[in-house]
């Protein structure tokens, strides 16, 4: 019964320790905001270097100089990729996520899942430069629509995403706000 109250008292202790860490968990640098094009209206910075169940997709108001929104999103689920550690390539067919300057060009529909809307992306730099042959998008995830919100909870990685940044319904809507008002770019880093 001791041993049951011990184990009881410190998991209630690391979820708390857990749950603050997620609130203080930093936003991009101003280093990373010196990579924004002067025609953007929004940019968009993915922090590849933090786990999926914490935000790590966030959306930054270029004129008004601040964080707007901030989420989950998937990393691709090819080559070496874990759940936890992604691997990154250029490469056609790699299905893993490519790091660097995206801009989004359009918003269409996907071509297997036709009731779904998705962002096509040019890649800027030579990181991502073949974005658009591998048909790299931002669209929703069920699973990160389904799948709760919780410190720790690590997203499975799935075949939701090939190399595509794929995030919840909730974030689909925010950036398509986003992209009536101006150009959207994306920043992806680790």
């Amino acid at each position: 019964m001791l041993l049951f109250y011990i184990m009881k008292k410190y998991f209630l202790l690391f979820c708390i320790i857990v749950i603050i860490l997620q609130f203080i968990q930093a936003k991009p640098s101003r280093n990373i905001l010196s990579n924004i094009p002067k025609d953007a209206s929004y940019v968009c910075f993915v922090d590849f270097g933090k786990l999926s169940c914490y935000d790590r997709f966030y959306i930054y108001d270029v004129k008004k100089e601040k964080y707007i929104y901030s989420s989950r999103v998937q990393h691709g689920n090819g080559g070496n990729s874990t759940a936890t550690n992604p691997e990154f390539s250029n490469k056609i067919g790699s299905n893993c996520s490519s790091l660097g300057l995206y801009k989004v060009t359009s918003l269409g529909r996907m071509k297997n899942w036709p009731n779904a809307e998705c962002f096509r992306l040019r890649g800027l730099s030579s990181s991502n430069s073949n974005a658009e042959k591998r048909g790299i998008l931002i669209h929703p995830s069920v699973s990160l629509s389904t799948i709760p919100k919780f410190p720790g909870l690590v997203i499975p990685l799935t075949s939701e995403s090939r190399g595509c940044f794929a995030v919840s319904i909730a974030t689909m809507q925010k950036l398509k706000e986003c992209y009536k008002k101006g150009n959207v770019y994306i920043y992806a880093y680790k």
